[in-house]
């Protein structure tokens, strides 16, 4: 009698258990989901969405998001989360995204995220000014392709040129970065020949 309970047990048992699965199946996929509409950069070239721009990221949403989809991701979709839980930590204004950010670009390689570490060693966000660090960065992801990432190289060339032939690579790697359809670039190498900085 005993075996036949138990197998009745297991059999009642077993569709709430798949249940169970499917539930946080559907939960982990809606996690990845909700951290991508929010927190997904425009230009991560390893990813094709639309991506969020900085000023319409919601830190109190996409913190907690993002940290449960990266902890239930693999693979590149695992670096994506984990940027973009940086991302999002650092608009939230919390030290933990140099960590989170560091962890993505240094150790992982992310392009996006190296560009986004340049950005805080170059400001001094959660530590100090660092411009070797900075350029690093940037010249890391500007090789891996990454459009911000050669921008920012870019201007940083530009800051410490000692000579004619140092700010005319750093113009031509603005025109690259401008043709390539960059806004940023775009406008800013425009001014410069307005200016009549570029012969």
């Amino acid at each position: 009698g005993s075996r036949r309970a138990i197998s009745r047990l297991v059999a009642v048992l077993q569709p709430h258990r798949e249940a169970l699965a499917d539930d946080r199946e559907h939960t982990i996929v809606q996690a990845r989901s909700d951290c991508d509409q929010q927190a997904a950069h425009p230009y991560d070239e390893l990813s094709d969405l639309p991506g969020v721009k900085w000023s319409d990221l919601v830190p109190e949403v996409a913190v907690d998001v993002c940290r449960f989809a990266f902890e239930n991701s693999e693979g590149l979709e695992r670096k994506r989360m984990l940027y973009q839980l940086g991302r999002s930590l650092d608009k939230a204004g919390d030290p933990e995204a140099l960590e989170v950010l560091f962890k993505a670009g240094e150790n992982f390689g992310y392009p996006i995220a190296l560009n986004h570490l340049g950005i805080l060693y170059r400001d001094g966000e959660y530590t100090e000014v660092d411009r070797f660090l900075a350029e690093r960065f940037f010249r890391w992801a500007a090789e891996k392709g990454n459009l911000p990432a050669q921008y920012n190289l870019a201007r940083l060339m530009l800051e410490d040129a000692h000579s004619p032939k140092e700010v005319s690579e750093a113009y031509g790697m603005l025109n690259v970065v401008s043709m390539a359809g960059y806004p940023t670039a775009q406008e800013f190498y425009g001014k410069a020949i307005l200016d009549g900085k570029i012969d």
